[in-house]
């Protein structure tokens, strides 16, 4: 839904002619999403408790290049250790993770 609204504010400007349809690409998109004021707008890693593995049109354009991860394990109970089983395979330290993560958390 975020991105239809990017691309529904973009088609409107173009109509009204305050930009060129030849200048719509990935850059003013991002600039119209919702999340362009976030310190996360593009995350590396979008993790889905419950198990449940679907993304329910959250994050769409932003999450292209995130690694999804979906724990069989409810919101309550997730944490570090959560993390923690889930480094095989990532690229990124687990630190970098857990840190990012503890980040996220304080901003509640």
């Amino acid at each position: 839904m975020v991105a239809a609204i990017a691309s529904l504010r973009l088609t409107q400007k173009a109509k009204n002619e305050l930009i060129q349809v030849e200048d719509i690409d990935d850059n003013p998109m991002e600039k119209e999403l919702m999340t362009k004021c976030s310190e996360f707008p593009n995350p590396d890693l979008l993790i889905r408790t419950s198990g449940e593995q679907r993304i329910s049109n959250f994050f769409l354009w932003q999450s292209a290049y995130t690694e999804l991860y979906f724990p069989n394990v409810l919101w309550p109970d997730f944490g570090e250790l959560s993390i923690s089983r889930h480094r095989l395979g990532i690229s990124r330290g687990i630190d970098d993770w857990v840190a990012e993560f503890k980040v996220m958390m304080s901003h509640k």
